[in-house]
């Protein structure tokens, strides 16, 4: 049995990836990325 446990972004913060930002300064708002993630996993192999 195997049991996995993470939480992403545990700050909350507000950030967005690499891909979502524009440096040329066009007036598009990107989207931000989720906010804290709690992330639950659980295995059986018999």
């Amino acid at each position: 049995m195997n049991v996995n446990f993470a939480v992403n972004n545990i700050g909350n913060k507000k950030y967005r990836s690499h891909s979502q930002r524009f440096p040329d300064g066009d007036g598009r708002v990107p989207f931000y990325e989720r906010g804290r993630e709690f992330v639950f996993g659980l295995n059986y192999r018999f």
